[in-house]
């Protein structure tokens, strides 16, 4: 069940901050584990993370040849091709400020699903659309992790949470995996 805290003026109607967690009780231990591993991943931070390094290459190795005039060769530690890719600087890291989440999900998506993962970058660099995939791809998953209340939402966004069954299904997967 949630379990919901107000603070605010002693006017009603004011609300200042609405705090709600799960408690995931109503889990099976399953889900409730792959869910809470999940967190772990969210909650870590990306520059503090060993597994930091290992993943950049392995999203270097995946992405290389979605980024035009490269085939074949990594994109390095730190090169302007990682732009290329969606990233505000030539150094990737600096775009990981999250939890190691963001970047698990980027290489999942890169190894997993090649193709679809190099036609959304061309599309993303091409005009008319000109986003950058990677931190958009880091923003969504953000989006989530505070939706299912992996993270502490730090920002304050009003954002309804996920209902216990919304929840449920997405551990569920999870545990799939």
């Amino acid at each position: 069940p949630a379990v919901a805290r107000r603070w605010g003026d002693p006017a009603s109607f004011r609300l200042k901050q609405l705090e709600i967690t799960y408690e995931q009780r109503w889990l099976d231990p399953d889900r409730r584990e792959a869910l809470l591993a999940l967190k772990a991943r969210a909650d870590e931070k990306a520059q503090s993370n060993a597994d930091l390094e290992p993943l950049l290459k392995r999203l270097s190795s995946a992405m290389v040849g979605a980024v035009s005039g490269v085939e074949g060769s990594s994109l390095g530690s730190t090169s302007p091709r990682w732009r290329q890719l969606g990233f505000q600087s030539s150094d990737p890291r600096t775009d990981l400020r999250t939890g190691i989440l963001a970047l698990d999900c980027l290489v999942y998506m890169a190894e997993k699903y090649p193709l679809a993962t190099s036609q959304m970058i061309r599309e993303a660099q091409s005009n008319g659309i000109d986003y950058p995939f990677a931190v958009a791809s880091i923003n969504v998953t953000q989006h989530l992790a505070r939706y299912f209340h992996l993270v502490k939402d730090a920002f304050g966004c009003p954002m309804d949470p996920a209902s216990p069954r919304a929840v449920h299904r997405f551990a569920g997967l999870l545990h799939r995996l």
